[in-house]
């Protein structure tokens, strides 16, 4: 039975590694690695002025929230003027 969470990468103790070295059972001392767990790293920077997801897009030059319906701007919250 294949789920969606170890298509997303997990496995079943619902943790994710950039590491491919399976162990073989939970006695052994399993494989000695110098990776990082990708999901333990800290990211820090900017995601930019500007950042759309789907139909919502967040702008922090304008200070707006827009949700869009196709090419229609149905939904302003902050700033309204243009």
């Amino acid at each position: 039975m294949n789920n969606d969470y170890e298509q997303a990468g997990f496995d079943g103790f619902l943790s994710r590694s950039i590491d491919d070295v399976q162990q073989t059972n939970l006695e052994s001392t399993g494989p000695i690695s110098t990776q990082v767990r990708f999901d333990a790293s800290q990211i820090s920077g900017s995601l930019g002025d500007q950042l759309q997801i789907g139909n919502i897009k967040l702008d922090g030059v304008k200070g707006r929230i827009s949700v869009y319906d196709g090419d229609n701007e149905v939904i302003r919250i902050g700033e309204l003027n243009d």
